[in-house]
């Protein structure tokens, strides 16, 4: 009962962050309970309520109940995209793939040159390498980033 008590304002102060932060597709919310987890899809969310120890979720693929007591976590993707998610593209003969906020870049034939820029045309990053090089953006701020690779120009949303 305590846990409840205290869990209930985390809870609803995430029901508003919610309601004021989905607009994107492919946000996500999941639920871990005991029972498993449960996943569903932010913008298609209309109401989530708390009642007698419950947390209700309604939403357009139907209505979700949790019981508190349950409910070993919450998680909110507001990106759109898992943090483990894979994203690969092949430009001429250069292979870019994004894994785990890691940009890795690969090509036949060397040299390769990676120049990472934000929007605002500010230089972050260069580096230059052979087949293979790689620049993390993990402890880089959530946004849009041009990344110039050789003579190509990519865009990047972290």
């Amino acid at each position: 009962m305590k846990t409840e008590r205290l869990l209930r304002p985390a809870l609803a102060a995430t029901a508003v962050a919610l309601a004021m932060t989905a607009s994107a597709a492919g946000q996500k919310l999941t639920v871990t309970h005991s029972g498993g987890s449960t996943q569903m899809d932010i913008p298609g969310i209309t109401k989530i309520t708390f009642d007698q120890g419950r947390m209700h979720v309604s939403s357009a693929d139907g209505n979700q109940s949790f019981d508190l007591g349950d409910i070993d976590k919450i998680d909110f993707d507001l990106n759109g995209e898992p943090t483990g998610s894979s994203v690969t593209s092949v430009i001429g003969n250069i292979k870019i793939s994004y894994l785990y906020n890691a940009l890795n870049v690969t090509a036949p034939e060397g040299p390769l040159t990676l120049e990472v820029y934000t929007v605002n045309g500010t230089a972050i990053a260069k580096t230059k390498g052979e087949n293979n090089i790689s620049f993390d953006f993990s402890q880089m701020p959530k946004g849009i980033y041009i990344v110039k690779i050789n003579d190509k120009t990519i865009k990047l949303t972290r």
